[in-house]
């Protein structure tokens, strides 16, 4: 179902109108006895996604980091690797020998920016899997997968400082930003010994021969902002797994790619709030009236309005406009940053999460000068008004859910903070 919410993303066309038309394609002739209620009372709290589907998403996230709000947040990406050409002939094996052998991430700016977080020094772990992945099957965050006991990263070259802004060199070459890991060459002479076998005859071959790989972190320990959330398209050409050797004086290379079309990977998420107020907040609804969160990959936020229909039996009442406002704890120095916008869910009458119908018209903008984000619901409440919606409350998340490791930490209803979350309803009468 979250996959189709956010699918139906990317079909509704993106417009804008002026706050003065907003609601007369509603009412149709002038309205009269225009009132405004902003004093409605609204209910805020956290509402867990524990079915979150991972795989063959736009981006590949690793890396770890700990939350002051939301405790230690990690990602490991499980990928298959695939021949970049079958049956290879890497020579006389006899005369061969291994420089090394990297596995090189590109990183990917698709949602923007191309981590979340300080770029501090990680420990990454790679692991040969040790069960069969499958592209057409359905895997989650919290999907797991048997991997073989051996890290094959190369000792000495597990720390890395990531730079995602940085060109990436390969002798006289400059690349695109990458993470490179060097793995242990016994890897390569593994892969190479293999071909004697015929198991690099094809890729449906190698699969079976070679399952993948799991890219994971082993930071142990982090303080409070330490670490980030590094994102990754393995569907360029610049990902891949390279091996690189001499045969007798010759420098040689091979290179085992991840194909857009035929390689299975998916993204391993752990989120640990254990002693945080998130998880006081997802025990008991009642702390989400202080502060309450959206975390992508995990959470999203809810608001209802108990008493929303109080104005619903007045005489011809037309709503002009419904706005939503709603501010965000976040100073612009903070690299945990929040989404530049956002988008608003219904709960049907089923318990089914939909856009709601004013996303043909959207906001969802956050407005740094005021802190807070801005959404214009008048369809929806008109709808509510009329009892084609139940008042079963709204839920904010992010385009992006899926791809990046973003969040934002809300003012509830009863913050001890400044600003409070608020719905603005202007109306009419005829």
């Amino acid at each position: 179902m979250l996959s189709v919410v956010f699918l139906l993303l990317f079909v509704f066309p993106s417009c804008k109108k002026k706050d003065s038309d907003l609601g007369l394609d509603l009412i149709g002739t002038e309205a009269l006895g225009v009132n405004t209620v902003d004093t409605f009372e609204i209910k805020t709290y956290c509402e867990l996604q524990d079915s979150v589907t991972s795989g063959l998403k736009s981006a590949n996230l690793l890396g770890s980091y700990q939350d002051p709000k939301f405790g230690k947040v990690e990602y490991a990406t499980v990928t298959q690797i695939l021949l970049s050409s079958n049956n290879p002939n890497f020579g006389d094996v006899g005369l061969i020998s291994i420089d090394s052998v990297v596995l090189a991430l590109k990183y990917t700016e698709s949602t923007g920016v191309a981590k979340y977080g300080e770029l501090d020094p990680q420990t990454f772990e790679v692991y040969e899997l040790d069960e069969d992945i499958h592209r057409d099957s359905t895997y989650y965050t919290f999907s797991q997968v048997l991997t073989k006991p051996t890290n094959l990263v190369e000792v000495g070259s597990e720390v890395i400082t990531p730079n995602p802004y940085g060109d990436a060199y390969v002798g006289q070459d400059t690349l695109e930003p990458q993470l490179r890991i060097r793995l242990d060459t016994n890897l390569g002479w593994q892969l190479i010994n293999a071909q004697a076998n015929g198991d690099l005859l094809d890729n449906e071959t190698f699969k079976t021969f070679f399952k993948g790989l799991q890219i994971k972190v082993n930071n142990g320990m982090q303080a409070n902002n330490e670490g980030a959330i590094l994102y990754f398209d393995l569907t360029d050409l610049s990902s891949k797994m390279t091996i690189y050797y001499k045969e007798d004086t010759i420098a040689k290379s091979f290179d085992f790619t991840i194909d857009t079309d035929n390689a299975a990977r998916f993204t391993q998420a752990n989120f640990d709030m254990t002693g945080t107020y998130l998880e006081q907040v997802l025990n008991d609804t009642v702390s989400g009236e202080y502060e309450f969160y959206y975390q992508a990959n995990h959470i999203w936020a809810a608001l209802e309005f108990p008493d929303l229909l109080a104005i619903k039996n007045q005489q011809g009442l037309i709503v002009n406009k419904a706005e939503l406002i709603v501010p965000a704890q976040f100073y612009p120095t903070d690299e945990l940053f929040v989404p530049t916008t956002m988008f608003i869910l219904y709960k049907d009458s089923t318990g089914k999460d939909l856009l709601i119908p004013d996303y043909v018209n959207p906001d969802g903008a956050y407005y740094e000068s005021e802190g807070a984000y801005k959404f214009i619901i008048t369809r929806y409440v008109q709808r509510v008004m009329t009892g084609e919606y139940q008042n079963n409350g709204l839920r904010i998340t992010n385009s992006n859910f899926f791809s990046t490791a973003t969040r934002a930490v809300f003012n509830g209803s009863q913050t001890t903070n400044k600003e409070k979350p608020k719905l603005i309803i202007t109306y009419s009468n005829y």
